[in-house]
């Protein structure tokens, strides 16, 4: 029995190196997805975002006149976004200190350096549908829980792994399309 096209997730690439976009959408007709939708920069990406609803989202870092970071932010804002829970892998070809810190700190859920591969590109995906982190809001954070690791701790716990917004689509770990990407993990990560 095939999957219908509505179960498999859209994702949308943003980055402004065309070369870039073209070979994450290739990587990712390969692992499966059927909707790729490529924009050119932040600004573009997040009316996509607002009128197509992809499910997840690969941008690059540096882009004008919107760059990922400041797209990140926009997505986590609840004031503006229209979808809070967004998947976001963020590639940057520059990966120093202040760029992960500042990533992270605007709520991406995955880092991946460039030149990309797709093994990258591919575990970056798998770790969001397999192993998504719960979502955090405090004061000055919304996103996804910043810790790798849960350690006990004495306060309030602000994590959250059952969040949900309206009109927002959770990926479904136990679809078609999840147990085809967890049997192509095993294959490529295996070898």
């Amino acid at each position: 029995m095939s999957e219908q096209a509505s179960d498999i997730p859209a994702i949308l690439v943003a980055d402004d190196d065309r070369l870039v976009v073209e070979l994450v959408k290739s990587i990712c007709a390969v692992i499966g997805f059927k909707d790729i939708w490529t924009a050119s920069n932040g600004a573009e990406a997040f009316e996509y975002v607002k009128d197509k609803k992809p499910d997840i989202l690969v941008t690059g870092l540096r882009m004008d006149p919107i760059n990922g970071i400041e797209l990140t932010r926009l997505l986590r804002n609840p004031m503006e976004s229209p979808n809070l829970l967004l998947p976001i892998i963020m590639m940057s070809g520059h990966v120093s200190v202040e760029d992960v810190l500042a990533a992270r700190d605007a709520g991406i859920n995955e880092l991946l350096a460039k030149p990309l591969t797709a093994k990258a590109l591919f575990q970056r995906i798998y770790q969001i549908i397999e192993h998504p982190r719960p979502f955090v809001m405090t004061d000055r954070y919304f996103g996804p829980d910043r810790r790798r690791v849960s350690k006990p701790f004495a306060g309030i716990d602000r994590r959250s792994a059952n969040q949900a917004a309206p009109a927002v689509r959770v990926l479904d770990p136990t679809s078609n399309f999840a147990k085809d990407l967890r049997r192509k993990a095993e294959e490529t990560f295996t070898r």
